[in-house]
């Protein structure tokens, strides 16, 4: 039996980000990309956006050059990012303080 070899990302990457709006934009602009919400130092929530490096950086440059995306997907990665907040919220996943 032959086994097919899954393709890693050659560059893994990570970006954190406090702002759930860029995070959402950038999700919707490359759908490769992922974000994770997390407990930060500062106790807030923060997302870790995770892809290969030269993408986000694209992600990152559509949002500056205010490139078009549709409304409805902005909405609803938008309303996922902040259940995830919540959720991380809600389990108290503090980060310990020294």
């Amino acid at each position: 039996m032959k086994m097919k070899r899954i393709e890693q990302p050659t560059h893994p990457y990570s970006v954190f980000v406090e702002d759930p709006l860029p995070t959402a934009f950038v999700t919707v602009y490359d759908p490769t990309l992922s974000a994770i919400a997390e407990p930060s130092y500062s106790g807030r929530v923060t997302f870790r956006i995770i892809g290969d490096a030269d993408r986000i950086r694209a992600a990152f440059q559509a949002l500056s050059d205010d490139h078009p995306i549709g409304a409805r997907s902005l909405i609803d990665a938008i309303k996922k990012l902040r259940t995830e907040m919540f959720r991380v919220k809600a389990a108290g996943q503090g980060v310990p303080r020294g």
